[in-house]
């Protein structure tokens, strides 16, 4: 999950958002947009969702199930639809998770990123926009006042980066 407010999303190029790749020729998990599309990359497959506006700050949540191969995004706390097909595992590499561009640092994202976030497991649509909050967002790490479905996945943060 993370909030994304991208500055253009009309050169026709790929901004990574998330990225874990070791060479370049094929995603192990790619978050990444190419002009109003958002994609999620896993193994060979790349599908999108069309969905984003530049100069406007958005919440999205990408929930993946690996033993089903299915893929919801969630923008603002509404399911865009879910994709199929990605594998059920990945090979896994050594590579650290780039937020904000490509391992090879050439297909940067352009705009502002903030409270990224990757969770143990796939979060429910209801998870997702409980996460958004009607637009206000809850700020990490949720405190005691948000909502009890936030507090029940709290300990399931793997990774959170604020900027």
């Amino acid at each position: 999950a993370f909030w994304i407010n991208p500055t253009s999303v009309t050169d026709g190029n790929y901004h990574m958002i998330i990225d874990k790749n070791s060479d370049g020729s094929q995603a192990i998990f790619s978050i990444r947009h190419n002009n109003t599309n958002l994609y999620f990359a896993g193994g060979a497959i790349n599908d999108g969702f069309s969905t984003l506006t530049a100069g406007t700050l958005q919440h999205i949540c990408l929930s993946f199930v690996a033993s089903s191969g299915i893929a919801t995004f969630v923008k603002n706390g509404v399911s865009l639809g879910t994709k199929s097909g990605y594998p059920a595992s990945w090979t896994n590499n050594t590579e650290a998770y780039q937020v904000g561009n490509g391992q090879a640092g050439t297909v940067a994202f352009n705009g502002q990123l903030d409270e990224v976030v990757i969770w143990s497991r796939a979060l429910s649509v209801t998870e997702c926009d409980s996460i958004y909050n009607g637009g206000s967002g809850l700020e990490y790490p949720f405190g005691e006042g948000a909502a009890g479905i936030l507090t029940s996945i709290l300990s399931l943060v793997r990774a959170f980066w604020i900027f």
